[in-house]
């Protein structure tokens, strides 16, 4: 979601996920993202769940509310191994989204990527605050773990 209303609060809870912050800070306009896995081979419109649909996405649609590519800058999160044996998907998603932060030209003002623990995000799109805190409730850790064991589920075409 893209949008540069002031009041506007995007929230998200990330695993091995990884969501990008992205906005221009002289337009005032920003969206975030949330991705399941770097690339893979999508079920009709379903492609955002993948790193290499989701980030040109964002970018256009950033741009198209007004954003200039110049100003663009991101903040990114998750890509925790929170579920034994699917670590190797957090550390995909990380590597995946600072290379392409990095090919775009896109500069990453913060980041909180790896460890072990879960993560919500809390972003104002307008102003590009962010506000991030661990998980520690267990209700929502669950939510969280589900999505995780889901993963392998999306789809039989990972690339790493």
């Amino acid at each position: 979601m893209v949008t540069a209303a002031p009041q506007t609060v995007l929230v998200t809870g990330l695993g091995s996920c990884v969501a990008a912050c992205l906005y221009d800070p002289i337009a005032r306009v920003g969206g975030m993202n949330h991705f399941l896995l770097p690339s893979g081979t999508a079920k009709k419109g379903a492609g955002l769940q993948f790193g290499e649909q989701a980030m040109p996405a964002l970018v256009k649609a950033v741009l198209q509310a007004g954003g200039q590519q110049r100003n663009l800058v991101c903040k990114v999160f998750g890509g925790g191994a929170v579920v034994p044996l699917l670590d190797q998907i957090g550390e995909a998603n990380s590597r995946y989204v600072m290379q392409y932060l990095a090919d775009a030209g896109i500069a990453c003002v913060a980041k909180s990527l790896g460890g072990q623990s879960a993560r919500r995000i809390r972003f104002w799109p307008a102003t590009g605050r962010v506000q991030h805190s661990f998980i520690t409730d267990h209700v929502e850790m669950k939510d969280i773990l589900e999505t995780e064991k889901s993963i392998s589920a999306v789809s039989g075409a990972v690339k790493f």
